[in-house]
């Protein structure tokens, strides 16, 4: 597969821009809800992999409460889909220093190393729930 769609996020957003990721994120934590063990499912730290544009972070962040959803770390190869998402996030969640953006990291990195990226950055290598969409596998 040729990384050209990814190196312009623009034109990847407009091609799955048909999806209702807010519905996506509340089918995602239902599941969540009905199969964690634990009887709480509150404050979520959730990771998602190979996020592209992250839409589907920022709908669980911009739709979700902090009881709910506490924070999610994107994850992707692409330089250019690390920063569409982050400027994504800035206009849609806020500026960083306050409301919902604190709660987004954005990590450039390959998805098969995880570890290195969520244990050296600022975030915790703790999460409830990992996401991986689109076939990306």
């Amino acid at each position: 597969i040729s990384d050209n769609i990814y190196s312009m996020p623009p034109l990847y957003d407009l091609a799955f821009g048909y999806r209702d990721y807010e519905e996506e994120v509340d089918f995602l934590l239902d599941l969540h809800d009905k199969h964690h063990a634990s009887s709480s499912t509150n404050d979520l730290r959730i990771l998602e992999l190979a996020a592209g544009p992250a839409r589907h972070s920022l709908a669980a962040l911009a739709t979700h409460p902090p009881s709910e959803v506490d924070s999610v770390v994107a994850l992707d190869r692409s330089k250019d889909m690390v920063k569409y998402g982050k400027e994504n996030a800035d206009y849609e969640l806020g500026a960083a220093g306050g409301g919902r953006r604190d709660d987004f990291e954005y990590v450039n990195g390959d998805m098969r190393h995880v570890d290195e990226y969520t244990t050296s950055s600022s975030s915790s290598s703790e999460f409830d729930m990992a996401w991986l969409l689109l076939g990306s596998m």
